[in-house]
């Protein structure tokens, strides 16, 4: 994965999840431990999606008082940022313009308690007051102070300023919020460093200068801004003198040192008018040419998961053991017990082919859109080679051409969600039908395009309908007992059917198999998640029964196969086709349909909900990598080509975290159904339901850890250029 911080959205929610769970350890100072991991990962996830320039420096350097003067007096801004003597924030700042604003607007993104848990949304702050003091010192629910102001700076969305605490040696006092400092310098799209004349030639300075080069700043183009310098305006010859210390201190090629070392003062608009059309321009230019080694970037996030993070969740898991340990289980909690892990079980096992065959398929669509896009480069993009960089200033048109390009190449194999149909077959087949698909070829499986729905599902070959193994009419009965759903109709097996048949287990491990099955059948009939076939809607809950039924029956009555896989899937979301009106469906099943997040996570800092099986997808991955792309190019040989390469591969993880996604949320709320199922039957209290909620959110951030750090590992290894490239 080209873009492994796309991934941090599921582990933020996932942490989010084990954060409110903590409490029923009633330990309160282990789930304000966690707050620190958070709030970096968090930030993190922000930068994987924002192009954003940092502000950092030392302490009382001039950082607040520079942005401050960039707005101007008349912005309202002076009274959202107060001037700083010393150490002022400990808490970086997201400054982001937004196009249709007119005034400056305080918020905070925080954790806030909803129906589906905790989520991290942004909330508008009082006043001033309350914006600083979440900003000097933070309540443990507060995660990222953010200052909404007017666009004036930046061209696009997902742009922003990140203004950062004073950068300091660290030592135990600051750990917290040094470490918050250097994740936003290290992820930062390039990076404003303001000094002034009385730290240039200091011990300390150059000990932070040789830190930050050696570090968060490695392989970075800086701007530098030496600030307080009014009282030299005027003599040139003083403020050259400035800036060729400043150059020399900071490593700035004397080449440069006009462009990146510039000298501002105080907020005087006369003064201002000097210096800022310089730092404007300077820094449009950081923001196309700017960026650190990726790989630095990621060594710190790795560091995060597997030092700190790693640290707490053996510290949950030894109180949670400590905790429950005296608890007497009984014996309907021994079989909630059993039922529960033997879901997780196939629910981690079945992830892992998940993943695997869904990553597989977009390589290949991606391969087959790559060849594509080549075609449409040479026609299209004559000449961009050379002058690849005037290519992005000139952005409305070009990228107009960009974006059409890149849809229609990653269109051209064939429909996405066709092929991830296709591919969940391979998965379900093999566990239903106990038959290994074989690809014919390196291109990514598609569903047969003509014939009936369910000749296209494989239910129907040559007019027969075909043997499936699984599920049995015991595992049938086994799953209806379970969720309530068996009759007592002599027909039905009478009060017999009230016992579940031996190997409930084994029972219990098809419901993640059956409902990829659903979902796969959903690709091709919406209506039976309740989702209009034309215009991929939800439709109103009155006509969704109905909808649903109709679905169905499109099967065709002798496709018991069919039939008999719906209904079982039926049985697990508490869905009566023949209900009078009344309907509970997941909104996992409905959100892959229609293409929007169901998650928990869908108001995180991220970009928000990702669509698939639509063009809004690959707007989003083109949207924000405008600037992304050009920062990753600096690492290559500054071909056009390569920035294309990088778009088209981002569109196909941001498939793939959808994809992913999707498959989480849905095994969440079948276990959640699953739980609530089970604590009914055996009558259990709410003392063990808290217990398996502290397992399943360890669990859960675990499983996102290990695959945040495999894609981190892989993100080492970049995209290769063809042997014509090389021989160049």
């Amino acid at each position: 994965m080209q873009t492994p911080e796309l991934l941090l959205k599921g582990l933020n929610a996932s942490l989010r999840d084990l954060h409110a769970a903590i409490p029923l350890l009633e330990d309160p100072e282990l789930g304000d431990a966690l707050v620190p991991t958070m709030r970096r990962l968090l930030l993190a996830e922000v930068l994987g999606n924002t192009a954003v320039l940092a502000i950092g420096g030392s302490q009382g350097a001039g950082k607040t008082t520079l942005l401050r003067s960039m707005y101007g007096k008349d912005s309202g801004i002076q009274t959202w940022l107060k001037p700083n003597e010393g150490r002022g924030e400990c808490m970086p700042i997201l400054v982001m313009e937004e196009e249709f604003r007119t005034t400056v607007q305080g918020a905070v993104w925080k954790l806030k308690k909803t129906d589906g848990g905790f989520e991290a949304v942004p909330e508008d702050l009082a006043t001033p007051e309350l914006f600083n003091e979440a900003t000097v010192s933070p309540h443990v629910d507060q995660l990222l102070p953010v200052l909404k102001v007017p666009r004036k700076y930046f061209e696009h969305q997902n742009q922003a300023w990140l203004l950062l605490p004073g950068y300091e040696q660290e030592d135990v006092k600051n750990r917290e919020w040094q470490h918050l400092m250097r994740q936003g310098l290290v992820g930062a799209s390039g990076c404003i460093i303001v000094t002034d004349e009385t730290r240039l030639p200091t011990e300390e300075q150059a000990r932070i200068v040789t830190d930050m080069r050696a570090n968060e700043l490695r392989g970075a183009q800086v701007l530098v801004v030496v600030s307080k310098t009014e009282g030299k305006r005027g003599d040139l010859g003083a403020l050259k003198t400035l800036r060729e210390t400043a150059r020399r201190v900071f490593e700035i090629p004397e080449s440069c040192s006009d462009e990146w070392v510039i000298c501002s003062g105080s907020d005087e608009a006369d003064y201002v008018s000097e210096w800022l059309p310089i730092l404007t321009t300077s820094a449009r230019d950081l923001a196309r040419s700017g960026g650190g080694d990726r790989l630095v970037r990621h060594a710190r996030l790795a560091e995060v998961v597997r030092g700190d993070l790693a640290k707490l969740i053996v510290r949950v898991d030894t109180k949670a053991s400590l905790h429950f340990h005296s608890k007497r289980a009984s014996a309907g909690s021994e079989v909630v017990h059993l039922c529960l892990e033997a879901f997780d079980d196939k629910v981690g096992e079945l992830r892992s082919d998940y993943s695997k065959a869904v990553g597989k398929m977009l390589d290949q669509h991606n391969g087959e859109a790559w060849k594509h896009l080549q075609t449409l480069m040479t026609n299209d993009h004559e000449g961009l080679k050379a002058s690849f960089v005037e290519f992005f200033r000139k952005a409305t048109a070009s990228w107009q051409r960009v974006e059409r390009d890149i849809f229609a190449s990653w269109e051209q194999p064939g429909p996405v969600m066709e092929a991830y149909a296709a591919t969940l077959g391979q998965i379900t087949q093999r566990e239903l039908r106990g038959i290994e698909y074989q690809s014919k070829s390196d291109s990514a499986p598609y569903l047969p395009k003509e014939g009936s729905t369910a000749q296209r599902l494989g239910y129907v070959v040559d007019g027969e309908a075909q043997d499936w193994l699984r599920p049995t009419k015991s595992e049938m009965l086994n799953l209806a007992i379970l969720f309530g759903k068996a009759s007592n109709t002599e027909e039905e097996g009478g009060t017999e059917a009230k016992r579940m048949e031996r190997d409930f287990e084994r029972s219990v491990k098809l419901l993640p198999v059956l409902a990829l099955e659903y979902v796969r059948a959903a690709s091709l009939m919406p209506a039976i998640v309740g989702v209009d076939p034309n215009s991929h809607n939800p439709v109103e809950p009155a006509k969704r029964p109905d909808l649903i039924e109709n679905g169905v029956k499109d099967l065709g009555q002798g496709v018991a196969l069919g039939k008999t896989v719906l209904r079982s899937v039926a049985a697990i979301l508490t869905l009566d086709f023949a209900a009078d009106g009344s309907i509970d469906l997941p909104s996992a099943l409905t959100s892959i349909v229609t293409g929007t997040s169901s998650s928990s996570a869908a108001g995180s800092a991220a970009a928000g909900a990702v669509s698939v099986g639509s063009a809004v997808v690959a707007a989003v991955a083109v949207g924000y990598l405008v600037h992304s792309a050009i920062r990753e190019t600096k690492q290559h040989d500054e071909k056009a080509r390569r920035v294309f390469q990088i778009l088209l591969q981002n569109v196909r993880d941001h498939y793939q975290t959808h994809f992913m996604e999707s498959y989480d949320e849905l095994m969440r709320q079948i276990r959640s159904r699953l739980s609530d199922a089970l604590r009914a039957r055996y009558h259990l209290d709410q003392e063990l339901m808290e217990k398996d909620r502290i397992a399943k959110a360890l669990a859960d951030v675990r499983a996102h850890s290990r695959d945040f750090l495999d894609e981190l590992g892989r993100s080492g290894v970049t995209l290769m250029l063809d042997a014509e490239d090389q021989r160049q």
